[in-house]
């Protein structure tokens, strides 16, 4: 997968406006939307339309907390040529002034226009009547709207070739700025001040529900995010509860002596992810196959680490984590699998998936699984992650973040793995 650079002296004349609190500045922005249109013309695409948070916001600037409300509709197209258009409703106007960088705005919700129509006069003044445009259909995207909707916008542009737009989507997002990088480097140390902070506070007569309040407070107190559109952090945590992956609610069951206390996600900073798993032992010794688990991820996770740079391929990462497990003799523990084996399976078994992307969303490009054939460029930020484990023994997992750089890669999680020794009082945190 290729992406197109664009230099400054290539940047289209996007007329911008300029609005009061601008999340970045003025030429990011307009870096942003000529990646974009350079992007559809190599792949002979005619427009991009998008309806999701993650994409209108940045490529728009336009934001508000009533992302979280499902009926709102704020829609961005981009031609390949020509300026792109931004729909929203009366009442979110006054944030355009605030945070929008388009000139060309069309409210609905005034003079008995809908949604609809404004995106099919957009079509329309930008004669895309009968042009191929790309829209979130693909993985890792969706369509923000109802599909009642969708419906009207087909029945009403029916001559549209509509397409998959997430390869799009992605390389138009996977080379992060230097202050997209800052962001994501900070996000990862606030969580992992919460985390380390958590387990140093820790002690007996707590839930779950008390250590993610703890966490989140700590977090909070170093500048994290209150709340961006969909969450202000992305972040589960489980005691004692073996084959449950990111539950979505804390347990009010007391955390007990023994338990493996799972830590996945991370707050965002002024609306970037950071995206970290750590894993403590309450007050015990670990079972020695846990030991054995935590051994070889870390192994495989900084093996692999170390392998990144400009020009690696995604699965020849994976295929050095499986040379790893497979040397410690615990390929048949993997639990990310492309197949269905169990545990007891004898049989050989693959990684499917050992990281992503991240960036303003949580999973973005570049995917680091077995048939993903994309090689890696600089300034790509990722999280690697690699989980071992049995069903009635337990799991382990490690994730760290990494930015590429011109010759390598710097891991910027600023927390050690290992099994953290979580004490009652005492928070001896080192692994």
């Amino acid at each position: 997968m290729a992406q197109s650079i664009v230099s400054p002296a290539t940047l289209p004349s996007l007329r911008v406006r300029r609005p009061t609190y601008p999340e970045f500045s003025l030429e990011e922005y307009s870096q942003r939307n000529a990646s974009c249109q350079a992007i559809l013309r190599e792949k002979g695409i005619d427009a991009l339309f998008v309806t999701m948070y993650e994409n209108v916001e940045w490529l728009s600037g336009f934001g508000s907390e009533s992302w979280k409300v499902y009926d709102k509709e704020w829609w961005v197209v981009v031609p390949a040529h020509g300026q792109p258009a931004l729909t929203v409703d009366a009442i979110h106007e006054g944030n355009v002034e605030g945070t929008c960088v388009y000139q060309d705005v069309r409210i609905w919700g005034i003079q008995g226009k809908t949604v609809v129509d404004r995106l099919v006069e957009i079509f329309q003044d930008l004669e895309l009547e009968d042009k191929c445009v790309a829209i979130e259909y693909g993985h890792g995207t969706r369509l923000f709207m109802p599909a009642c909707d969708w419906d009207e916008i087909k029945r009403r542009l029916p001559h549209v070739r509509w397409v998959d737009g997430a390869e799009v989507l992605g390389e138009m997002r996977m080379i992060k700025s230097s202050e997209e990088i800052a962001r994501i480097r900070e996000a990862n140390r606030i969580t992992c001040h919460g985390i380390q902070a958590a387990f140093n506070g820790f002690h007996y007569g707590m839930s779950e529900r008390d250590l993610v309040g703890l966490l989140m407070q700590h977090m909070l107190e170093q500048g994290a995010d209150a709340t961006v559109p969909g969450t202000g952090c992305y972040l589960a945590l489980s005691a004692g509860r073996i084959n449950q992956i990111t539950p979505r609610t804390v347990a009010a069951r007391k955390i007990a002596k023994g338990d493996l206390v799972h830590v996945d996600g991370g707050c965002t900073y002024r609306g970037y992810y950071s995206d970290v798993y750590r894993v403590g032992i309450v007050d015990a010794e670990p079972h020695p196959f846990i030991e054995r688990c935590a051994a070889t991820v870390s192994e495989a996770l900084d093996t692999v680490i170390d392998s990144i740079r400009p020009g690696v391929r995604s699965c020849e990462l994976v295929a050095i984590a499986e040379r790893i497990i497979e040397k410690n003799r615990m390929t048949k523990y993997i639990r990310t699998m492309t197949d269905a084996l169990t545990a007891e399976s004898n049989s050989h078994s693959r990684l499917g998936h050992i990281g992503h992307g991240i960036g303003f969303g949580i999973h973005e490009y570049p995917f680091i699984s077995h048939d993903v054939q994309m090689a890696w460029r600089e300034n790509m930020v990722a999280a690697v992650e690699i989980m071992l484990g049995d069903p009635k023994i337990g799991w382990v997992e490690f994730e760290d973040n990494i930015v590429v750089t011109k010759d390598g890669c710097e891991r910027i999680t600023p927390l050690a793995k290992g099994l953290w020794r979580i004490k009652d009082g005492n928070g001896r945190h080192r692994p």
